[in-house]
């Protein structure tokens, strides 16, 4: 500082001389080589200084008034001016990199940082300390606002951002960034909501988020269109998602749980937005006992289902089906008749292997909007992959009453609606044919499955009505207390499910604490036949009823 104090008294009216500096030759010469410049740009980078003093921006005419020359002569060291930004010593306006920016447009200006530096000696501006990824992130976010407010221009912008890039290369973020095949405008929008998102605000406006990373309106145009018809790395690669927005703006982008999951692997935990609905998940360990009974058909693949999703059993099965070059998703149907416990058994299964359950709710995947429903699909399986990717249990992902979304294709002629639907189909079909992880399914009606499902599933287990002696088990392990005599003649008279025989016991335990019943059979059977809505007799011997 001591030699830009000096030389600032004797540069006033030099004209831009340097045989006039003669004086001041040395602080001259030490000066230039501390900054990395010529003589010439030295003094062009005192002048600017002295004068920001006075003024914000430094205009040619100021200069030259200062400098005692014309304004064309200090014009002609414009390629000076360049180094000096080049070198990150000054900065221009942003009026200044136009071509059709009038002459007293031009102006300069040196930044706090520059000073501070100067101040402390600590010599050239590139010799900049490695960052972490937030420290990086938050440098880009503050030259953003700066060009923002036009106090930047993009170029100086850019070759900031640049400078920022190649001294912190080696940064994992970077090198990954580097492996997506963006744009230039693309890395830096990726960066600029990477940088919203760990500042608390996940949704950044598409719009103005275009305009800080772009130079031209043209070029905004281009990369928002191609963001918007999904066309753009950003969201083929999954590294952004758009929005859904109440009058279908698509203004809004973020990134999703897989690219947070992706870039920010440590701190993955604390910056996701739990975008997946509370009341969407279960946690194993909230998951109540309940002792289920099976027909011995069922028996047999149920046993081997909770064998495949014990820790051992399942990551031993994927390793070798991985090795084997095969599909290790796991999908798997349980079809059959109402109330015999199909999502009951896909519970009782997640808390004994200790895996969570995303249940998909079906209202989720219709929308209002044309359009909306195929990417609601779409987002409930990238919601499951980013669980995926920072469960330490592979979840299962619950599709529970599945014939209203796995139902058959549709005539087109039909409508607009079948369009629709059936485009919600082909991307099921799509996904369940990479699926990675365990997806479960219920359904009472298979007859609506559309065939190109089948093969989709690797396991397809019907639950039929229980048989006599399974529906005994489940009167005694309902009701405690019952005898087995009375057990098997309701098991005997009633052909109930499951579900109807809970029913029924909810009943009698009601009625027992309102009126004081006792357990009996007449009062348990009584409850039995107001179970069913169409009267049918059951008889237990090989006679039919006649009129």
């Amino acid at each position: 500082m001591q030699h830009i104090e000096t030389l600032t008294g004797e540069l006033e009216g030099c004209a831009l001389s340097v045989e006039k500096l003669s004086t001041v030759k040395d602080d001259l010469d030490n000066l230039a080589a501390y900054l990395g410049v010529t003589d010439i740009q030295a003094i062009l980078f005192v002048a600017i200084l002295s004068q920001n003093f006075k003024k914000r921006h430094i205009t040619i005419e100021h200069l030259s008034r200062f400098l005692g020359c014309t304004g064309i002569k200090v014009m002609k060291h414009l390629p000076d001016f360049k180094v000096l930004q080049k070198k990150r010593w000054i900065r221009a306006d942003s009026d200044s990199q136009s071509k059709r920016s009038m002459l007293n447009d031009i102006s300069f200006y040196v930044i706090r940082e520059v000073f501070d530096r100067l101040m402390n000696g600590d010599g050239e501006l590139e010799a900049a300390v490695q960052k972490d990824i937030y420290m990086l992130l938050s440098e880009f976010m503050d030259l953003a606002v700066d060009y923002d407010k036009d106090r930047i221009s993009y170029y100086e912008m850019i070759e900031d951002m640049k400078e920022l890039l190649k001294e912190n290369h080696e940064l994992p973020f970077l090198k990954l960034l580097g492996q997506q095949g963006l744009s230039e405008e693309e890395e830096l929008l990726f960066m600029l909501v990477c940088q919203r998102t760990l500042t608390g605000d996940p949704e950044v406006d598409l719009d103005q988020a275009v305009r800080i990373v772009t130079g031209s309106p043209h070029e905004g145009i281009r990369i928002k269109r191609s963001i918007v018809r999904e066309k753009s790395k950003l969201i083929t690669n999954r590294l952004l998602k758009l929005q859904d927005g109440m009058f279908r703006s698509d203004n809004e982008i973020g990134l999703p749980d897989q690219a947070i999951n992706q870039f920010f692997t440590e701190d993955a935990d604390l910056l996701i937005k739990k975008s997946i609905n509370a009341n969407n998940m279960v946690k194993a360990d909230a998951i109540p006992d309940v002792k289920l009974f099976f027909n011995e058909s069922e028996r047999q693949p149920m046993d081997q289902l909770q064998k495949l999703m014990s820790k051992k059993g399942y990551n031993g099965v994927v390793k070798r089906l991985k090795e084997q070059n095969l599909r290790s998703g796991f999908t798997v149907l349980l079809h059959g008749t109402p109330g015999t416990g199909k999502t009951e058994a896909v519970y009782q299964l997640a808390r004994r292997s200790g895996r969570d359950v995303m249940k998909v709710d079906l209202s989720q995947t219709k929308s209002m909007w044309f359009g909306e429903s195929e990417k609601k699909i779409k987002e409930i399986f990238n919601q499951y992959r980013a669980l995926l990717s920072y469960s330490q249990k592979t979840p299962i992902l619950l599709f529970n009453e599945a014939d209203g979304v796995f139902g058959a294709r549709r005539e087109l002629k039909d409508s607009s609606t079948s369009q629709t639907f059936n485009t919600m189909q082909n991307i099921l079909l799509e996904e369940l044919e990479h699926f990675e992880g365990i997806l479960m399914a219920t359904t009472n009606l298979t007859s609506n499955f559309d065939h190109a499902f089948e093969r989709r599933f690797l396991y397809k287990i019907e639950f039929s009505s229980p048989e006599e002696s399974t529906r005994s088990k489940i009167w005694r392990s309902k009701i405690l207390g019952l005898s087995v005599k009375i057990a098997d003649a309701l098991s005997q008279n009633f052909h109930l499910s499951g579900g109807q025989i809970e029913n029924v016991t909810r009943k009698f335990h009601i009625n027992k604490i309102l009126y004081g019943h006792d357990l009996s059979y007449e009062s348990l059977s009584s409850y039995c036949r107001e179970e069913r809505l169409t009267k049918k007799v059951h008889y237990t011997v090989g006679f039919k009823q006649t009129k």
